[in-house]
């Protein structure tokens, strides 16, 4: 990724005072995160890693991203990932936004 493409995700982030990110995920995946951190399906494939999905399926066929809230949780989505998927014990990351660039 350019150092362009950064600075302008960085001003970008700034001039809309995005402070945090959110991600939200089973408990269960909690110790693999802390140890590995944040992994796409794809690497996740790669490293024949197992993660408990949200979703069966990544329906905009990003399997190299991970998904997040910016600014706040889309209650919303988060509840119906939550009510489909028929798992109760969930928790939701707070990640600096800094980590974008």
């Amino acid at each position: 990724m350019s150092s362009n493409y950064l600075v302008n995700i960085r001003s970008i982030a700034e001039a809309r005072e995005v402070c945090y990110l959110f991600h939200f995920t089973q408990i269960a995946n909690l110790s693999g995160i802390m140890k590995h951190g944040l992994l796409s399906r794809q690497k996740l494939t790669e490293l024949e890693y197992l993660a408990y999905t949200s979703d069966k399926y990544r329906l905009d066929d990003n399997v190299d991203a991970i998904s997040v809230s910016v600014s706040r949780v889309n209650k919303k989505m988060f509840a119906s990932k939550r009510d489909k998927n028929g798992h109760n014990d969930w928790v939701i990351l707070v990640l600096s936004s800094k980590i974008l660039w």
